[in-house]
């Protein structure tokens, strides 16, 4: 507690000084800032789960502290914030009902205890990236067996070419 003195004067020149225990005033002006931002994991597949955290660099507001925005619209649930009230999760299980045709982006918006308000766009400010799911399983859509004259008939081994409708060109070859 801090000593303050309050003088007040009417006027006709009456003053009252009163002495008064008062609690420290912090005044800031500073908007909240993230320190750390992560998705993990940033391409996704039906069952897995899909966590943002986002670390902020002050205290915020107990009542109304972050709001994430998904675009599109992807419910990712209720904030988690923990007791250090600086960290901050979501998370979200992918659906086969998640629309896997469209990269998802991120924005938050935060109120520290003072009032004060940022927003960041995590996808490019932050450098989260964006979020891609896949909810459609690959398809064999053709086998081509050896004809029966070729000499790979008498091999103790036979080749197969195997056709899939939906392949990811950073993955392996399918081998069998």
């Amino acid at each position: 507690l801090k000593s303050i003195l309050i003088s007040v004067t009417d006027p006709a020149g009456y003053t009252t000084n009163n002495n008064s225990a008062v609690d420290p005033i912090t005044v800031d002006f500073e908007v909240p800032g993230i320190v750390q931002a992560a998705l993990d994991p940033s391409a996704a597949s039906i069952g897995d789960v899909v966590q943002l955290q986002v670390v902020v660099d002050e205290p915020l507001d107990e009542n109304d502290p972050v709001v994430l925005t998904v675009d599109p619209f992807l419910d990712f649930g209720t904030v988690q914030a923990d007791p250090n009230g600086r960290t901050y999760r979501w998370s979200h299980l992918v659906a086969k009902e998640d629309d896997d045709t469209v990269s998802y982006e991120f924005s938050v918006s935060l109120t520290d205890k003072a009032g004060n308000t940022a927003e960041y766009d995590l996808t490019d400010e932050v450098s989260v990236g964006v979020l891609t799911m896949d909810s459609t399983a690959p398809v064999i859509s053709r086998v081509v067996e050896p004809a029966p004259d070729s000499p790979l008939m008498n091999e103790a081994v036979f080749r197969f070419e195997i056709e899939v409708e939906e392949v990811d060109p950073a993955d392996e070859p399918c081998k069998i």
